[in-house]
């Protein structure tokens, strides 16, 4: 099991909360109602129901983080990491996320939670974040603006998650290699930040933020560690546009080596 600390995953896993803001997709939820432990009396909105259908088949199988979280709470392994990470990808290039599945989920979130996002946004930070009558719509608001945010990069978090280099995926690469000196600097200039970046540019390239709440939930990801990554790999960001893409590669794999650290740590 890895020496770091439980306290330094924790604060990792603050982004991968961000970017999964919502309770783990119930397999016995059959209603929005059930999924969101409505009352009997209380229908669910129509964001409600937006947000619900993007946790059933076909797309649910674009929330790679649950998939992987699911496979790595199975029986340890002396490769359990790597198995699961096997698991999740064969399963993922056999029968995984479609990219309008994902597409669509983003799309229809987006114009279902139009109020309860920009209520999320005005208040996020605030006392009236956690105040009601806000504070029921702002957590509605803020799983939408999470759902947009998972489903915009879930192909680029599959990619990321099942890029190998040198026969070892880069997600473990970097778990192992990060310096535990400072264990929260996971940016790393290699081969495996060359190809995903150059992945993650195509990728945006093809599909630019054509919302306004898909550009102020995209631009609200930047953290320390990404503004970090320009700095120490100069070389991927040699203009503004390429900067705005690096923050986007290197968002979705410290997600996911965070969640993979917490998962390993707490449970292996």
């Amino acid at each position: 099991m890895k020496s770091f600390s439980f306290f330094v995953f924790l604060n990792l896993l603050i982004l991968f909360v961000y970017a999964q803001n919502q309770a783990i997709p119930s397999t016995t939820s059959s209603t929005c109602e059930q999924y969101f432990t409505l009352n009997s009396t209380t229908s669910c909105t129509p964001c409600q129901q937006a947000i619900f259908k993007t946790q059933q088949l076909p797309t649910a199988k674009c929330n790679i983080i649950f998939i992987l979280a699911s496979n790595m709470l199975g029986p340890p392994t002396p490769n359990s990491l790597r198995d699961d990470i096997d698991k999740t990808c064969a399963a993922e290039a056999t029968n995984g996320c479609n990219e309008s599945d994902a597409k669509s989920a983003y799309t229809e979130v987006d114009k279902a939670c139009d109020a309860e996002i920009n209520l999320y946004l005005s208040v996020q930070g605030t006392d009236k974040e956690n105040t009601p009558p806000y504070s029921n719509e702002v957590d509605i608001g803020s799983s939408a603006s999470s759902i947009i945010f998972a489903n915009y990069l879930a192909i680029p978090f599959i990619k990321s998650l099942c890029t190998k280099v040198g026969g070892e995926y880069c997600i473990v690469k970097s778990f192992e290699q990060t310096n535990s000196s400072d264990p929260l600097d996971l940016t790393q200039c290699d081969d495996c930040t060359k190809q995903s970046y150059d992945n993650l540019k195509s990728f945006q390239s093809s599909h630019p933020l054509d919302t306004p709440n898909l550009q102020r939930i995209m631009a609200d990801s930047t953290t320390k560690e990404i503004q970090a990554f320009e700095q120490k790999c100069p070389n991927l960001a040699k203009s503004d546009a390429q900067k705005l893409t690096s923050q986007f590669y290197n968002y979705p794999r410290i997600i996911l080596i965070g969640l993979i650290g917490f998962i390993y740590v707490t449970f292996m």
